[in-house]
């Protein structure tokens, strides 16, 4: 299972944070305004990305596994061997990622769940994932093709990783991803992840993730008071309520 040091972990944190600097670069030379707009914005420059991006979602899901299991297709596997289809199997049931969710913070809020195909028995295939195998077998001709939407996607999927997995996820107040808004860090590490009353969510430049199982539907179903550090989602959508709530 997993083996990584309080040293490893501030390395993911820093990593992911350098990535959304790069990619508030390429925003700020292609900006958008809704999020159907994200996938008609390429640049070769989203190529590194990507690739860096999907990389550290591999290597953090595999350091999840145990040293050897039984894969996807039935026969027992080495860790070092996993596919996508294995971390599905084998981690999906205990991290949930499939209902993991993020607001959007740039543009127009919306919402995105990078996993959300992995809770489909008959189509579980990630298309940011897809793009990213494209990529790494085609670097060449794939660079040019990809595209804000497929790069944004996998930096949320690896902020879910991030979140899902407890040792990352009890960094997110020494990061300031998350704000204690008066509680004590003891006790706020411990509803992490956990059906709460009023749980947390986590804010980086471009997402908010949500640190405790909701089910949104769409943006207007968010009750920012429902969080303890709500005060970017207020300022962001603009209410405490859902959307139409007096």
């Amino acid at each position: 299972m997993s083996h990584l040091t309080e040293f490893a972990v501030y390395q993911i944190y820093e990593w992911y944070e350098d990535i959304e600097r790069r990619l508030g670069e390429v925003v700020r030379v292609l900006p958008f305004v809704e999020a159907a707009q994200l996938k008609e914005v390429r640049s070769p420059r989203l190529a590194s990305i990507l690739l860096e991006v999907a990389s550290l979602v591999d290597a953090l899901l595999r350091d999840q596994l145990p040293e050897s299991f039984i894969g996807a297709k039935g026969k027992t596997k080495q860790k070092k061997n996993a596919n996508i289809d294995d971390y599905r199997k084998e981690l999906e049931p205990g991290l949930g990622l499939s209902g993991s969710q993020s607001l959007l913070l740039m543009g127009l809020p919306s919402l995105l769940r990078p996993f959300a195909p992995w809770a489909d028995s008959n189509d579980n295939v990630l298309p940011w994932w897809r793009a990213y195998n494209k990529l790494k077998h085609d670097r060449l001709s794939g660079s040019g093709a990809v595209t804000l939407e497929e790069c944004l996607q996998a930096a949320c999927a690896l902020n879910h990783v991030m979140m899902s997995v407890p040792i990352i996820r009890s960094f997110v107040f020494r990061f300031d991803w998350a704000q204690l808004a008066g509680h004590s860090p003891h006790m706020a590490i411990k509803v992490l992840g956990k059906p709460a009353d009023q749980g947390y969510v986590a804010y980086t430049n471009f997402f908010a993730t949500f640190l405790c199982p909701v089910i949104y539907r769409s943006v207007d179903d968010i009750r920012p008071i429902d969080f303890r550090n709500s005060e970017r989602l207020q300022s962001h959508l603009g209410r405490l309520g859902k959307s139409g709530e007096p």
